[in-house]
């Protein structure tokens, strides 16, 4: 395998050794431009409003080399999201939920060709995420805790499905070209273990895509549960905007974008375009936001 390519643009300084994903030349059109971050790329995707067709099949994955668990010894409070996971969907919010598959898939992958590359979708819910990775070729994997959850991502889209914890995945060293997890390390009680596996899954010269929650919005999570606003329950461990940049600096990872979503709660739906356009300034807004986004490469 070479390192990351693009067709349209000169290949990027990227240290030679380094074995990542390598670009074949995809088919996938253009939509918007590649982030000027990502240092190469190998073919431009499409991104498509979140849909889902419920005859899908299953596809089974061969990176796994030990039997899957069906299901894994969890407490209540780590099964919150299982727990409601046929009405997840329904009250959601789709808006906070687009935004992201958005920043993931036409942001910051949007010029990757995924075209037959393994991924990992970890802490993936009920499978938005992984459903774009199948429409955009991918191999993909799709990981959580809860098994309700899984069989709504069964429902979604070919993804291979495993119940397991991000903090202990069942998986090898270097086994994914590209690894994804959004709203999902805050939940699991300890947010910088989850990080570091989610990297060590990650080939040498793979992409490592994260999004969470940010702590300085925190006090309005409490205040919202506090007097049962919110239709959610479980871990509820915010990263801070500093601690979160540093624990994966920490890593052997080059951070190639970072960026905030939401300037503000993003509940009031006609404030929506005001908050679009404010996410193009998350760079520099990011430590606000409500949430955060960061895209890595894995260094050899």
């Amino acid at each position: 395998m070479s390192t990351f390519t693009d067709s349209n643009s000169a290949a990027p300084s990227i240290d030679p050794a380094c074995e990542g994903v390598a670009s074949e030349g995809g088919s996938e059109t253009a939509a918007r431009p590649r982030a000027s971050s990502l240092p190469s790329a190998f073919g431009r995707g499409t991104f498509e409003p979140l849909r889902f067709d419920p005859g899908a099949g299953f596809a089974p994955s061969r990176i796994l080399d030990r039997p899957i668990q069906e299901a894994l010894p969890s407490t209540r409070i780590e099964l919150f999201y299982d727990s409601i996971a046929e009405r997840f969907d329904a009250i959601m919010n789709r808006y906070d939920m687009q935004r992201r598959v958005e920043t993931v898939f036409d942001e910051f992958l949007g010029g990757v060709n995924l075209s037959g590359r393994e991924l990992l979708d970890a802490g993936c819910g009920t499978g938005w995420f992984s459903l774009r990775a199948c429409q955009r070729g991918a191999k993909v994997t799709a990981v959580d805790i809860g098994p309700r959850l899984l069989e709504q991502v069964r429902r979604k889209c070919s993804a291979r499905t495993v119940c397991g914890d991000v903090l202990d995945l069942q998986f090898e060293d270097a086994s994914f070209d590209v690894v994804i997890s959004s709203e999902c390390i805050e939940h699991t009680g300890d947010a910088q273990a989850a990080i570091r596996e989610l990297i060590r899954v990650c080939r040498p010269g793979g992409l490592v895509a994260i999004t969470t929650n940010n702590h300085f919005w925190y006090w309005l999570c409490a205040l919202a549960n506090k007097f049962r606003l919110r239709p959610y329950e479980g871990i509820e461990d915010w990263p801070r905007w500093s601690d979160f940049g540093a624990w994966i600096s920490r890593e052997p990872v080059r951070i190639l974008d970072r960026r905030g979503l939401h300037l503000f709660p993003f509940q009031i739906s006609f404030l929506h375009p005001v908050l679009r356009f404010m996410d193009r300034f998350g760079g520099f807004l990011g430590p606000v936001c409500v949430n955060q986004a960061i895209l890595a490469i894995k260094r050899c």
